[in-house]
């Protein structure tokens, strides 16, 4: 419960200076990884294979940030490896494939409503806080 909360927490500040200033405070990211081991620690045992699993959807976004020269920015890439770390493989996964369609369908509607061209960059980290609240919400309705 505390890591679904403090990411929560995390995603929603981060939107928040995402769509703002267009980038990721790194002493945030730090303050969320402190925290995020030290729940891991005083509140659960995980082994090295939730960590070490849970830093693939990271990668695979780090992996895209270089091969598009930043068409999805590090610090997106970086706050999806410290979900992951957070999380776990499973639902960082889900996130960031959720956030990128959600992405997909504002592009696509901006796009058809002649409100952007393909140069438009969107900040990212909106659509991740939006996945994690869609996913929070049918979690609590028991979905």
């Amino acid at each position: 419960m505390y890591q679904r909360v403090l990411t929560g927490l995390f995603l929603g500040a981060a939107a928040v200076l995402d769509v703002r200033y267009r980038r990721v405070s790194r002493r945030m990211a730090a303050g969320y990884l402190v925290l995020v081991a030290a729940g891991h620690l005083f509140f659960r045992e995980t082994g090295a294979a939730f960590f070490l699993t849970g830093i693939l959807p990271g990668v695979f976004c780090f992996a895209v940030s270089w091969i598009t020269r930043e068409g999805l920015g590090y610090g997106d890439s970086l706050m999806v490896l410290l979900c992951g770390l957070s999380l776990g493989f499973s639902r960082a996964a889900v996130l960031t494939l959720a956030a990128f369609f959600l992405t997909a369908l504002l592009a696509v509607l901006l796009l058809s409503l002649k409100k952007a061209d393909r140069k438009t960059q969107l900040p990212f980290l909106p659509f991740l806080f939006l996945a994690d609240l869609i996913w929070e919400t049918f979690s609590f309705l028991g979905g």
